[in-house]
């Protein structure tokens, strides 16, 4: 993320990241046990991994951008 921004945005991007990080721990908590709560922990982990592989598209987009011709 600070590779993206000039050095004055740092704080901003420092505070949006934990804003993300610490609510997207606790609404994923929060859901996790819902889902659990109705389809048990094994269905529910199996739901978190498959909920979790379209995050994989923006890692692969930045890793072949890092890897490319001029880097």
């Amino acid at each position: 993320m600070y590779a993206r921004v000039a050095l004055s945005g740092y704080g901003t991007v420092t505070a949006l990241w934990n804003i993300a990080y610490d609510g997207g721990m606790g609404v994923g908590a929060a859901g996790f046990g819902a889902v659990a709560d109705v389809t048990g922990h094994s269905r529910a982990f199996v739901l978190t991994a498959l909920l979790m592989l379209p995050a994989l598209v923006p890692a692969w987009r930045d890793r072949a951008a890092a890897s490319g011709p001029g880097r």
